[in-house]
């Protein structure tokens, strides 16, 4: 078994990180809904075919922020910024925003932050919480792009072959409870580590929603959904059902 983190395969399968475009799946609730609405079952068919895998549980991680030793709270602000993130469709609308997308593995964030090697980190409330970020870090903000980052448990679906149909319906039934259990805590669960985020003396802003919506000008959103489409052309995908159909599960359009 194995715990996969979407956006470490933004690259490789784009179908799978449709939440990180800007604009379209915002909130936990519009992620729960678009998974319920067909593309929990396409990324199903993608764990099987491409990684011979068997889904047992969805989840996402708690809501997304940005870490930092001076304060990001403009758009202005991202200008000449190296940024760590953790997708590609984030480091296309860093570079739109005239930062510099910056590639650090997990454990040299804080290390790089500390030396200056960044300005700052994308990564979501309890891995900050989790690796005490508030130790290097004075400024925490919530943009609200790339809010919600998934992941899931696989079992190698040979394996998961030779179990017993009787444990099978078992795992499913506890793995759905706990995929279900943690969405609708989402919320309250990110708001319990802002506050102790806050409590170590962390700066943390929420940038108000005129600020955030400047992020959606057709001038920055444009060029990372281009670049997306080209992506899984390149890679023989299809991926406008699955736009589309989430387009149509969440009432929403493209943000141009």
């Amino acid at each position: 078994m194995v715990g996969a983190t979407h956006p470490y395969l933004s690259a490789e399968e784009p179908r799978l990180t449709v939440g990180n475009l800007p604009g379209l799946i915002e909130t936990a609730d519009e992620y729960r809904r678009a998974l319920d609405g067909g593309w929990q079952a396409t990324m199903d068919k993608i764990w099987l075919t491409k990684y011979n895998a068997v889904r047992l549980l969805d989840g996402i991680y708690a809501t997304q922020g940005l870490w930092s030793r001076k304060p990001i709270q403009k758009i202005e602000d991202f200008k000449g910024l190296r940024i760590r993130v953790h997708n590609v469709e984030t480091a296309d609308l860093m570079t739109q925003l005239g930062a510099k997308p910056t590639a650090v593995s997990a454990a040299e964030m804080l290390p790089s932050l500390e030396r200056g090697v960044l300005d700052g980190i994308f990564t979501s409330v309890d891995v900050a919480y989790g690796l005490n970020f508030a130790a290097v870090a004075t400024h925490g903000s919530s943009w609200g792009f790339s809010n919600i980052a998934g992941f899931a448990v696989l079992m190698n679906a040979n394996a998961w072959k030779k179990l017993d149909p009787k444990l099978q319906a078992a795992i499913r039934k506890e793995m759905s409870a706990i995929e279900h259990e943690q969405f609708a805590n989402h919320a309250a669960e990110s708001a319990k580590l802002i506050a102790a985020l806050r409590a170590s003396k962390l700066d943390y802003y929420e940038v108000p929603k005129a600020e955030r919506a400047k992020l959606l000008d057709p001038k920055y959103v444009k060029p990372v959904y281009d670049a997306w489409f080209a992506r899984t052309k390149k890679l023989g995908i299809d991926a406008t059902p699955v736009i589309e159909n989430i387009e149509k599960t969440l009432g929403k359009k493209l943000p141009y």
